[in-house]
């Protein structure tokens, strides 16, 4: 079931103020996008907010996750941590995520030059390496 903007208000005054119930809106926010609901631009800076704190970054980054697969346009800052999470994680699952997601934002949105450069030189080095492996 899709929101009403006012509900939205709400979430975005508990992720901006650091209310208690911060945890809380997330997992909504999680389950709703998941749903395949858009979730509006002011809910976006006010996740923005939050993605930092470590307790709630895996599942924050689990709605931006979502909100690409449905075709929203995220922000730099956070195409950025999917980069960083390509370039520095050991687990190659995460990375190979972190990969098909910024490829996705590519189709979805206009992504910085240095973002594409990065995702164009990660395929062609995932090139090589198929290449090398079918040798």
């Amino acid at each position: 079931e899709k929101f009403e903007d006012n509900v939205f208000q709400i979430f975005d005054h508990i992720l901006l103020f650091e209310n208690h119930q911060q945890a809380d809106v997330i997992d909504i926010l999680r389950r709703y996008s998941a749903a395949r609901h858009p979730i509006p631009q002011s809910t976006i800076f006010a996740l923005e907010h939050v993605v930092d704190i470590p307790e709630f970054s895996n599942k924050v980054l689990e709605v931006f996750e979502n909100m690409i697969k449905n075709k929203q346009i995220v922000s730099d800052k956070i195409l950025y941590i999917f980069v960083d999470i390509l370039y520095l994680s050991d687990n190659e699952q995460l990375r190979k995520k972190s990969f098909q997601l910024l490829d996705t934002a590519n189709d979805n949105q206009d992504i910085s030059d240095e973002i594409f450069d990065i995702l164009e030189l990660e395929r062609a080095a995932l090139n090589i390496n198929s290449r090398s492996v079918d040798s």
